[in-house]
């Protein structure tokens, strides 16, 4: 073409009419062959599948080795433990428990032989939603504790039908959302992309040049397709829930009063959440700018969310934030993520901190008091008088552990503020998403300290899904800071970080955190499905809440 031009030089002297004279370079590279197009297209494919293989591998080992286990119940009068095979269909006459009534503190007991579900007072509620029992009202009068400990049996009375009810609906609001904001955000991209090709404004969308391959209407075909980890991997993850929704359904009546309480519904709903952010992901990268760039991330704020609510959910069924309030939360983080892409000045990010530190400060209490800690106007007067009567007393942790590893996760938040305040970059959106997910990284580690610190074993393939989940998560970040373009910066600034593809002749380092963060968030979602896997056998009234 440049010869055709009369161009034999790579330095290219243009006169203007006015007699204005500009002087400009260019490089004419040959580009990738459809050959190469279809090795690296197919390899990132059999790498995703290959996780489907390891799954049918794993169905079939477990199939021929899983001896018949055994589970220990005991009897509440004598203590005495009975060892009884997994699947027995033993009467459950033997397994008797005291329910507090909501309206005196007298009990009575139920014989689990007799009806498998505990009998309702009158302020029970016919629907579906609502709790058998005044739960939170009864943990705060302190009626659920037993010899000083809060075991999940005091916050697992609710019928299981109310449970699975409450978790079909994160399920059902993760659907509608994820249908109704992928559709318009499609349709935008897709005008993206058709005002692209008609003007020929290469300024619209913020891709990396010296790697992105077009194929068919698709300017930059590596980066939308990279987020192909995230829809395989979330499919597989939802095949392992309905797996495992499926075996819990034959289990018996008595198993399924041992162990976690489960909410396959919520499980769903993050299967979904990982399918939707490699859809909303590919969306953004059809014409990445400054203006969709919170479609790539509002399902990782979702993801996140969701992750911190299952991890709750496991010690605390009974009490556990319900669908429509984690959403509404969700829609006021996405709205402050909006705000902070579109104008964040120094004195939003003043802020947010504040909202951020205050949000941490109320949740610090939430945990350390396991749920009971009700903040109102009279707290402050409480905590004065408390201090007033007992100040040794009150500023004497009561529980060290959990103390100081709230603590460290404080100090942790408080260095993201300072961070966020002392840079207030425009691209609000990732700093957003770092404190959601550095406070599931902190939340996950406190999980699994307690668990440690109660002395619960935890299942060795547990321990593999937790050391990949970390590992391919660290690494992971390199590349995603490893910027090949910026959309806070004017296009030729940004196009000075282009870089050319660095895998396969096709990738480049974003195409490489598509890949390692799918896999790292199939790794977490499998260590949530797997980490109380030892508890199952266990009687909920040994199962400690925290």
């Amino acid at each position: 073409m440049a010869r055709m031009l009369g161009w034999h030089d790579s330095n290219i002297n243009v006169t203007s009419a006015d007699g204005r004279l500009k002087q400009f370079k260019f490089k004419i590279i040959q580009t990738i062959s459809y050959q190469e197009y279809v090795v690296a297209a197919v390899a990132a494919l059999c790498f995703f599948l290959s996780f489907y293989v390891a799954f049918l591998i794993a169905l079939v080992f477990q199939r021929n080795t899983t001896p018949d286990s055994t589970v220990t119940s005991q009897s509440e009068e004598g203590g005495i433990s009975t060892v009884l095979p997994r699947g027995s269909k033993e009467p459950l006459a033997r397994r008797r428990r005291t329910v507090n009534t909501s309206e005196g503190s007298g009990s009575y007991r139920h014989n689990a032989g007799d009806d498998a579900q505990p009998r309702t007072t009158d302020r029970s509620s016919s629907s579906d939603t609502e709790s058998d029992f005044e739960d939170t009202a009864t943990v705060e009068n302190g009626d659920y504790l037993q010899s000083g400990r809060l075991c999940v049996a005091n916050l697992s009375r609710c019928r299981p039908r109310v449970l699975s009810a409450r978790s079909k609906m994160y399920l059902w609001n993760v659907l509608t959302v994820a249908i109704f904001y992928t559709l318009p955000v499609v349709q935008l991209v897709v005008t993206y992309q058709r005002l692209l090709n008609q003007s020929g404004n290469q300024d619209l969308c913020y891709f990396n040049f010296l790697c992105a391959h077009p194929l068919l209407v698709l300017s930059d075909f590596n980066h939308v397709y990279s987020n192909l980890g995230y829809v395989l991997l979330g499919a597989l993850f939802l095949l392992q829930v309905w797996r495992r929704h499926q075996r819990h359904r034959a289990d018996t009546a008595r198993e399924k009063e041992m162990g976690i309480p489960q909410h396959f519904g919520l499980l769903y709903a993050m299967g979904v959440a990982l399918v939707s952010e490699g859809l909303l992901s590919a969306a953004y990268h059809v014409c990445p700018n400054s203006m969709n760039f919170q479609f790539d991330t509002s399902f990782m704020y979702v993801t996140a969310v969701l992750c911190m609510v299952k991890i709750y959910q496991a010690r605390h069924p009974d009490i556990n934030a319900r669908a429509h309030a984690t959403f509404g939360v969700l829609a006021l983080i996405i709205f402050i993520g909006l705000v902070g892409v579109l104008n964040a000045n120094f004195y939003f990010w003043v802020g947010f901190t504040v909202l951020h530190l205050f949000t941490c400060l109320v949740m610090t209490f939430q945990i350390y008091y396991l749920g009971r800690f009700r903040f109102d106007c009279g707290v402050l007067c409480r905590a004065v008088r408390e201090v007033a009567l007992r100040p040794r007393a009150a500023v004497t942790p009561a529980r060290c552990g959990r103390c100081v590893l709230l603590l460290l996760a404080n100090l942790a938040n408080w260095a993201l503020a300072a961070y966020g305040v002392a840079q207030h970059s425009r691209d609000f959106a990732s700093h957003l998403l770092l404190v959601l997910m550095s406070n599931l990284f902190l939340y996950t580690l406190f999980y699994i300290a307690m668990k440690l610190l109660h002395r619960e074993s935890i299942r060795w393939y547990s321990w593999v899904f937790i050391a990949l989940t970390y590992s391919v998560w660290f690494g992971s970040s390199y590349f995603y800071l490893d910027l090949s373009t910026n959309w806070a910066l004017t296009p030729a600034q940004s196009r000075q970080s282009n870089r050319v593809c660095s895998l396969l002749e096709l990738y480049d380092s974003h195409d490489v955190w598509h890949f390692l963060s799918a896999t790292a968030m199939f790794f977490s979602f499998n260590m949530y499905l797997t980490i109380d896997d030892n508890l199952a056998d266990v009687p909920r009234t040994d199962i400690m809440v925290f």
